[in-house]
């Protein structure tokens, strides 16, 4: 678990500071991939990384939009109602520690 949250951190990275259009490209089509393969998996990562105080700002900041885009638009289905209590409350949360972050952009993605 540890090593694939450093992968996704890495991805996050490579999106928010591309070293080509092509990096950009790639890393956004692996966001996606996990999103759509592993949903519950990709809603609690975004949440990981969004209080991951190792990880840059913006990647951060990127996670909260993620994080709550998916919850939002319920793609690639409605899963939040199909999680069971207990994963609702744990989103939660994790969703309420960035509010007393330092950073703006971070506080703000957690709470918009």
């Amino acid at each position: 678990r540890q090593e694939m949250e450093e992968d996704i951190a890495l991805v996050l990275k490579a999106c928010t500071a591309p070293k080509s259009n092509e990096d950009r490209l790639l890393n956004e089509k692996k966001i996606r991939t996990f999103k759509n393969d592993m949903p519950e998996l990709f809603i609690f990562s975004m949440t990981e990384q969004l209080n991951n105080l190792n990880l840059d700002e913006s990647s951060r900041q990127l996670a909260g939009v993620l994080f709550k885009n998916t919850v939002k638009s319920g793609e690639p289905e409605a899963f939040w109602f199909m999680l069971s209590n207990e994963q609702k409350e744990e989103l939660k949360t994790r969703i309420l520690i960035p509010l007393a972050d330092d950073s703006n952009f971070v506080r703000l993605s957690a709470c918009s």
